[in-house]
């Protein structure tokens, strides 16, 4: 149970990080 919810979380904070990481890259290099 533990594990599946740290696993929910890394796969979240995953996505949400790369999301975070491509609106930067979008910001800095306006296409």
């Amino acid at each position: 149970m533990l594990f599946m919810l740290l696993l929910t979380l890394v796969l979240y904070s995953e996505t949400h990080i790369s999301v975070l990481v491509s609106g930067a890259l979008t910001s800095v290099w306006p296409f």
